[in-house]
């Protein structure tokens, strides 16, 4: 995965990673409403890591939501200022154009 803000500047790319260390498919919510994927940020010792919920609903298939839950633990650093690579707890859309 790769990300890409506004101005161009690549916030988190995992393209280099090998497989055993990438993101991986957790699988369909029970409801089947949301797939789920496994998420490993930048900085796993401030909990970038968890669970990303993708949702595209049939009547707007050109959109999909996206939903990051931290997996929340003991932080084992100083986390004071950092942000997860994806927003935590808000959910985002993405349109394909």
């Amino acid at each position: 995965m790769k990300i890409i803000n506004q101005q161009g500047i690549i916030e988190f790319d995992n393209f280099n990673t090998p497989d055993e260390k990438a993101s991986w498919g957790y699988g369909l919510q029970k409801n089947l409403k949301a797939y789920m994927v496994y998420f490993f940020g930048g900085k796993l010792n401030c909990i970038d890591y968890g669970l990303i919920y993708l949702f595209i609903k049939p009547k707007t298939p050109h959109q999909m939501k996206i939903l990051f839950l931290p997996s929340y633990d003991i932080t084992t650093q100083d986390c004071r200022d950092f942000k997860t690579t994806l927003p935590s707890g808000k959910g985002f859309t993405l349109t394909k154009q």
